[in-house]
């Protein structure tokens, strides 16, 4: 499959467009399947499962967004307290509610790396 079609095939899973000779193809197959009764049975659930497939991964995804961002911001916190701030990492953690280890954590950095 090329780069081309692929993109036409996910344009016509995601959104049902037929924009080519291949999209074509495939959504006259999908035609004769929905008019047959039990094909239609059929591709009600399929559809259904890939609907709950996308927001599941959609949720996933706005999670683990969520998580990033709050990791983000202990570090950028931390870090503009020790910066401005006559203050230790430990003292700047314990301020903000945090430990030095999460504080790695969320940072993506070994703490045995840097010597605790």
């Amino acid at each position: 499959m090329k780069d081309g079609e692929l993109k036409d095939f996910l344009l016509y899973v995601g959104k049902n467009t037929v924009c080519s000779e291949l999209t074509r193809k495939i959504n006259d197959e999908v035609r004769k399947v929905i008019d047959d009764q039990s094909g239609r049975r059929f591709y009600m659930l399929l559809e259904e499962k890939l609907r709950d497939a996308q927001n599941i991964g959609e949720s996933r995804g706005v999670k683990r967004g969520v998580k990033l961002g709050r990791e983000q911001e202990l570090v950028n916190n931390i870090d503009n307290l020790v910066l401005n701030m006559p203050c230790s990492l430990e003292h700047a953690c314990r301020l903000l509610g945090s430990s030095v280890e999460e504080y790695y954590a969320a940072k993506g950095v070994d703490q045995q790396a840097v010597g605790k």
